[in-house]
């Protein structure tokens, strides 16, 4: 049997991706990969990308998506299964939900104040809103710190 390594750490790709978002953000995933392996999809978007992403991964068009500013205000993230050495299938909900709770407890523990994209609330009628961003987690205010 293959060791696992005790802690997860990010590969360059999800460096390079985690190091376009803000700095709350950047906060809130170096704490949670210390526990909990997860790939950083995404960080900023620009306009190309942002159109290939609309309306498949994405409701929002540029520039109005978090992931449009600078530094990002939104990441996605994916579970990371050290067993199977990949990334979790999109439907395994349970994996995504698992993933989502580190977050927001980290997030809750930093007083940072984000909403995942798997749990829309605020702003979007939750019982109309069918579309569901499992890997999407985005600050939601204006008071964002600068550490």
């Amino acid at each position: 049997m293959d060791k696992v390594d005790a802690m997860p750490k990010f590969s360059q790709r999800s460096e390079d991706h985690l190091n376009t978002c803000h700095p709350d953000l950047i906060r809130i995933c170096r704490f949670v990969i210390q526990t909990y392996d997860f790939t950083v999809l995404c960080g900023h978007r620009g306009q190309e990308e942002q159109d290939a992403a609309y309306p498949t991964y994405t409701r929002v068009r540029w520039p109005d998506s978090k992931h449009n500013q600078t530094p990002s205000l939104a990441v996605d993230i994916i579970p990371y299964d050290p067993v199977r050495r990949h990334i979790v299938p999109w439907d395994e909900y349970e994996s995504f939900a698992l993933l989502a709770g580190h977050m927001l407890m980290a997030a809750y523990a930093f007083a940072i104040p984000i909403r995942w994209g798997g749990n829309w609330t605020g702003g979007y009628n939750h019982k109309e809103n069918s579309f569901r961003d499992y890997p999407h987690y985005e600050l939601t205010s204006n008071m964002l710190s600068v550490s």
